[in-house]
């Protein structure tokens, strides 16, 4: 694609109206992380699309199946999936792509701006529900149920170390809460500083529940006290900023005419007095240095013992696919320019 394109602005519907141009240019970011983060794609997506699309048809996510097939053929989900575990095997990639049918159709539920706190609140109740008990409550969520049967599959046949840590369960919750913060303050038009922000897009993106999802793709099983060392977790925090910041990057349009200014590239307007274009560069500027970041931090990590350090290595590689893939889908789907086609009352 070219390194830059024009995007038309779509009109917005809010009481916070920053100033908005007739149109912008949206850089190509992928030539920012490519110095990093290399593609690749599993050959086997598109096999493993009809029998995890029947598998969540079967939950009756939406209220008409004509909804949910928009949802999907909009999504291009399967490639998605496909992106960010090219490593997995066929069965484990389509526990994949259940991931990202359950967490897109939720987040967009979430994302909604005529939803109140308390109606969030409630909504994530419904699904917290089913990560603290084996059995699933009788709720009446499809979402709930969906959640139910990913986190059946994860405790079937993870890694244990992946099982024993609750990695997904644990990004669950934060992601609940951040949800809830965030909706809070898309309720009360409130902007944060770009530091916050950025703080609570970490948790909001789901980046713990996806690195818990390519994990169990590839069958990574590392010990707890890898997870623990700093520099590990300043890795993990680079790795979700160059994520998350294309991702609102190319959202921004879809959320700013939605009302919604819960974006970064607001944030950044808001903070620092630029105007659209130049918070876009300087979005793109501060995504470089995260790069460089995340490439000092990856030259700094300790020694843990040669097979250790040799599945530490295979589970950064991965997490460097599922990165460029996910930046690589969002330039191609529709999804992410944004879709607001699918009737999500039932979620």
């Amino acid at each position: 694609m070219p390194i830059m394109q024009e995007v038309i602005c779509e009109a917005n519907r809010v009481r916070f109206e920053p100033e908005l141009p007739k149109a912008y240019v949206l850089p190509n970011l992928l030539c920012t992380t490519e110095v990093a983060f290399k593609l690749k794609t599993s050959p086997h997506y598109l096999e493993a699309e009809t029998p995890c699309i029947e598998w969540f048809n079967s939950f009756q996510p939406f209220p008409t199946r004509s909804i949910s097939d928009n949802f999907i053929n909009l999504g291009n989900f399967a490639r998605l999936a496909g992106l960010s575990f090219p490593n997995a095997g066929k069965s484990r990639l389509e526990t994949g792509l259940a991931f990202y049918l359950w967490g897109f159709s939720v987040d967009d539920f979430f994302d909604n701006t005529s939803r109140s706190p308390s109606e969030t609140e409630k909504d994530v109740e419904l699904n917290t529900a089913v990560t603290l008990c084996d059995s699933i409550p009788n709720v009446g969520s499809p979402s709930a149920a969906v959640l139910h049967d990913l986190l059946k599959q994860f405790r079937e046949d993870g890694s244990p170390g992946m099982v024993k840590r609750s990695q997904f369960i644990e990004g669950f919750h934060s992601w609940s809460k951040a949800l809830i913060t965030q909706t809070k303050t898309r309720w009360n038009n409130d902007i944060p500083s770009v530091d916050a922000f950025i703080l609570m897009r970490r948790s909001t993106i789901g980046a713990e529940m996806a690195k818990a999802v390519m994990e169990y793709t590839i069958g990574i099983d590392l010990p707890d006290h890898v997870f623990d060392d700093p520099i590990v977790q300043g890795v993990f925090d680079a790795t979700t900023d160059i994520l998350t910041w294309p991702n609102d990057l190319c959202s921004f349009n879809k959320e700013q005419a939605d009302g919604d200014f819960q974006n970064l590239v607001v944030v950044i307007m808001h903070e620092r007095g630029l105007d659209l274009q130049r918070a876009i560069f300087e979005l793109e500027k501060m995504l470089k240095a995260r790069v460089d970041d995340y490439i000092s931090l990856k030259s700094r990590l300790p020694s843990f013992g040669p097979e250790i350090d040799t599945e530490l290595g295979r589970y950064h590689e991965n997490i460097e696919y599922c990165v460029q893939g996910i930046i690589q889908w969002h330039y191609e789907s529709p999804v992410s320019t944004h879709y607001n086609v699918c009737d999500f009352s039932r979620i």
